[in-house]
């Protein structure tokens, strides 16, 4: 609403804004006020002397001062404060008047006339953007847009590539010019038409405090930067996302939050806030390699209504202690989540949730999920890629009332490799929060066998389903999970360093240039990762099946170990290829040197500790030097690795050349845990005598495994 004037200030007002004809005052701070029929060249200290725009008050309004924007008032364009001079002075945006609180808009508004579109095919319109005569609004030359406004409508279906507009309102957009699907001259169909640019509404600052505004209208974030000492209180962000994060090849990713707060953010507050209508996350904390922590970051009071997802959070590659610390999201309603224009239009449906979890490659976690109500939610109440059973510690729900929680009530299990601590999870969460309709009972966690070997645990040749871990699986029922960590071709050295019996480290220095993501490390013959006594380790292709080696964690940081030219000469019974490591998603900037001696651990190092029972099988790939006495140290390295007390057991080897003594020294060394295996040639591959088995050999096997574990107590007998 357009206002000309004085504004009459009411009483309520009056002891909101100190009557002064001069540059009024606040806690000790100067004060300018803003207006949508202001004057940028007048002096902005009066409501009669406001200015007219936010590219004014950007440029003009002094560090540690307070701008009031009248109420009722729309004005276009992003807003960057200057840092406050510090905590206790900062930058102050607010509203003044009466009305509904003032309003940052990122629109663009296309001009309602015939001829601010021009007609290039059937049904096909297409307006200039950055053309002022043709779009007005926002001044920002941008034309990657999240969306259509028509009518206060959402309209969220853009196309990329060479798909072009066929319904009324698809669009598409080269950053400039933007065509769109439309039965007629889209001005005749509505007089209201605004497009929403990838220009965010306010930038994170230093020492400021913002309140009673609303941001509208952009297609990439509300309110997002690094930040130290800010408050956001009583503002309104609607409205929001969709534009083009970044393509590859065909593939096209969009984006757009409420508030995203990046690393190195400090003592932030969002509270009593409304999000509405967000393509993605209304509040989120997100960023990869951080060189500083998210300290003090609380979300309290809010509401949050139709968006994807409520509360993220998301980081990588981080340094030891770097991570989120002492951050909540506590008090905040959570309406109708999924229920949006972003989950109709996404091609990532199934992360629709309201707590959101991506990767968190970190080992700090201090987050408190506690008191929300989360209402009518479509999904689930959270999603974590990779599963809920890789929640970060540190990251607590409690005290929350779900209610109509959706198709999933609480989360997605994940792979078969944390089933077991998704369970627990699920199960913690189920019992600290309230749901309504209550949940039934959960079941108990199932309990994990790890199969720790090489090719016969991977059961080469065989179809899936027909290795001996998943006919063990099958023979146990519910209530187990046995996971297969076979990898063909691995010696007695490689297998225990998966498993975590072995330390390891790099063998040589190990540079990445700038511009270089990933660096050749070894290869088949020589990983370049050693133990304390200089055995070399040597990974095959599969990297540990279903309890994988990536991550790989070398000092401080976090890698990616992969295998390239794969191949094994059948003649020759040898694997070749080239081992590489990859840093991140992007290339270094600058050199950079992993020194000789750094230490080196697999991810699935981490799979022990919380098993039910162990299975090794080794020996075939050598590592032992043909020494029995150093095949049972190896051994007994990986059951100590959680106590001879644990449930274990140990296949002995079976294949010609290990001699009668060599498998009387193993059942003599582990005894009842020793499992034999009557090997002959129509229980071998092509039925005749090998390391390997065909599947009546490995159900054999499978079934004997069954029986042995029964007599020991580990399971019930068949």
């Amino acid at each position: 609403m357009k206002r000309q004037g004085m504004l009459l200030v009411t009483a309520l007002a009056a002891a909101f804004i100190p009557l002064c004809g001069t540059g009024a005052e606040a806690g000790g701070r100067e004060v300018y006020y803003l207006a949508a029929d202001g004057n940028d060249d007048a002096d902005g200290r009066t409501p009669a002397t406001a200015w007219r725009t936010t590219s004014k008050l950007n440029d003009a309004l002094p560090a540690g001062a307070e701008a009031r924007l009248r109420r009722g008032d729309v004005f276009y364009g992003p807003v960057k404060l200057k840092n406050g001079p510090d905590a206790q002075h900062p930058t102050v945006l607010t509203a003044f008047g009466e009305g509904p609180d003032p309003e940052i808009s990122l629109y663009k508004v296309a001009v309602p006339k015939p001829e601010t579109w021009e007609k290039i095919g059937d049904n096909l319109w297409q307006i200039d953007l950055l053309d002022g005569e043709r779009a007005t609004g926002n001044p920002v030359k941008d034309g990657n847009i999240g969306f259509l406004l028509v009518d206060g409508k959402i309209h969220g279906v853009k196309l990329f590539g060479k798909d072009v507009p066929a319904h009324q309102w698809e669009f598409k957009d080269d950053r400039r010019k933007l065509q769109v699907w439309s039965a007629k001259n889209p001005a005749e169909m509505s007089s209201d038409i605004r497009f929403a640019p990838r220009v965010g509404g306010i930038q994170f600052v230093r020492n400021a405090e913002i309140s009673h505004v609303t941001v509208r209208g952009t297609g990439a974030h509300g309110a997002n930067g690094v930040g130290e000492n800010m408050t956001f209180r009583d503002c309104t962000f609607r409205e929001i996302g969709g534009s083009l994060l970044y393509s590859k090849g065909d593939h096209y990713v969009r984006y757009g939050n409420g508030v995203e707060c990046w690393a190195g953010s400090a003592r932030i507050v969002v509270e009593r806030c409304r999000f509405l209508d967000v393509y993605d996350v209304a509040f989120t904390m997100q960023g990869p390699s951080p060189k500083h922590s998210w300290e003090g970051v609380h979300v309290r009071d809010c509401e949050m209504t139709r968006c994807t997802q409520a509360f993220e959070i998301w980081t990588s590659r981080c340094r030891p202690g770097i991570g989120m610390e002492n951050c909540s999201f506590v008090r905040n309603r959570c309406i109708d989540t999924g229920y949006c224009w972003g989950y109709d239009v996404r091609p990532n449906k199934g992360v629709s949730t309201p707590l959101l979890v991506y990767g968190y490659e970190s080992d700090t976690c201090d987050i408190l999920v506690e008191g929300n109500t989360f209402i009518n939610s479509r999904l689930a109440l959270i999603f974590k890629a990779g599963g809920i059973g890789c929640l970060p510690d540190g990251y607590v729900i409690r005290g929350n009332t779900i209610r109509n929680a959706g198709a999933r009530p609480i989360g997605n299990s994940g792979g078969k490799a944390s089933l077991a601590r998704a369970a627990k999870i699920l199960a913690d969460i189920q019992a600290n929060n309230t749901f309504d309709p209550p949940l039934p009972p959960p079941p108990p966690p199932p309990k994990q066998i790890l199969c720790w070997g090489d090719s016969v645990t991977e059961g080469m040749a065989m179809p899936r389903g027909k290795d001996y871990p998943s006919q063990l699986e099958a023979l146990l029922g519910p209530g187990y999970i046995v996971l297969n960590s076979g990898d063909g071709g691995e010696n007695t050295i490689t297998i225990p360093a998966r498993q975590g019996a072995v330390a390891l480290a790099t063998a040589a220095d190990i540079t990445f240039q700038a511009g270089e993501r990933a660096v050749k490390i070894g290869d088949a013959d020589d990983n370049g990762l050693h133990t304390p006594a200089g055995e070399k380790i040597k990974l095959t292709a599969p990297m540990g099946r279903e309890i994988p080696v990536n991550p790989v964690k070398i000092g401080s940081d976090f890698y990616k170990l992969s295998c390239r030219g794969f191949r094994w000469n059948s003649p020759t019974n040898r694997i070749s290829y080239t081992l590489w490591l990859t840093r991140g998603k992007r290339a270094v900037k600058e050199q950079f040197t992993i020194p000789a001696g750094t230490p080196v651990s697999f991810a699935s190092t981490a799979a022990a500790p919380n098993a039910h029972c162990e299975i090794f099988f080794m020996g075939a790939n050598g590592g032992w030097d043909n020494d029995i006495n150093k095949l049972i140290a190896q051994l007994r390295a990986m059951v100590a690795r959680r106590g001879e007390d644990k449930p274990y057991l140990v296949i002995v080897p079976y294949w010609g050349g290990f001699r009668q003594e060599k498998k009387d020294a193993i059942k003599a060394a582990f005894g009842r845990h020793a499992v034999e295996f009557p090997v002959e040639p129509k229980l071998c591959y092509r039925n005749r005598p090998d390391v390997h088995l065909n599947e009546n050999g490995y159900a054999l096997l499978a079934k004997l495994l069954h029986e042995r574990g029964a007599e020991l107590g580990y399971w019930p007998a068949k």
